[in-house]
């Protein structure tokens, strides 16, 4: 399935939800790809973003004259797009731009944009694009900023993951991929995510682990592209 063309605010948040997508369900390969639950690492992702390490993290991007741009991959509720893009909001100069993509078209009326416009009453939604739909089909583009929670579940999707990044992460720009060390039963996980990154040449950057000796392991990876000479 390819990408349509960008699936606007107003349209979204008119859109009827499909029969396909049930929320009880985690994951329907092919059909659904969980965007109607919360994950866990997303919320890690936030806390990061909120941080001071995080609010330095952020204000330290580049800064290019249209505005800086947020992608997340797989966004879902869209809680780590809309709080890195609430921090940008509060340190750049120019409104930056926020760019969700999900499989699914219905996790936008659903979940993601009435967070946003929960979190973000006044939002300027003109600097808002949503797109649906397989994300390797996602449109040409590089930005300063990309997150992404839960993506790395797979050995496909660490390679698609990895893809992304080096298709869309502008030089000098950073990205934060947040997810479980491993995945049992499926074969994903940190490590194998880096692998990808590394043959993709993405430079790993700090971890940040969460770790309460009782459950899996969770840790924020921060990728970037090298400047380019």
């Amino acid at each position: 399935m390819s990408f349509p063309s960008p699936l606007s605010v107003s349209h979204a948040l008119r859109a009827r939800p499909g029969g396909a997508v049930d929320a009880r369900s985690d994951l329907t390969p092919g059909v659904y790809e969980g965007g109607l639950k919360v994950w866990e690492c997303s919320l890690d992702l936030v806390a990061l973003l909120h941080s001071t390490t995080g609010r330095a993290l952020l204000g330290g991007l580049p800064e290019p004259p249209g505005g800086r741009s947020v992608l997340e991959l797989g966004c879902g509720h869209a809680l780590p797009g809309i709080a890195a893009y609430a921090t940008l909001l509060e340190c750049c100069a120019v409104p930056p731009r926020l760019e969700l993509c999900d499989f699914n078209a219905e996790t936008f009326p659903q979940a993601a944009l009435p967070n946003l416009l929960q979190a973000l009453p006044n939002a300027d939604l003109s600097r808002v694009a949503c797109f649906a739909g397989d994300w390797l089909g996602l449109p040409a583009g590089e930005h300063e900023l990309v997150v992404a929670s839960e993506t790395t579940y797979s050995r496909e999707s660490c390679e698609a993951t990895a893809l992304l990044l080096g298709r869309h992460l502008r030089p000098g720009g950073v990205a934060l991929v947040a997810g479980k060390r491993h995945y049992f039963g499926v074969g994903g996980g940190s490590g194998l995510f880096l692998e990808e990154a590394g043959r993709r040449g993405l430079v790993e950057g700090r971890t940040w682990v969460m770790d309460d000796g009782r459950s899996n392991i969770r840790e924020i990876i921060e990728v970037r592209k090298a400047q380019q000479n």
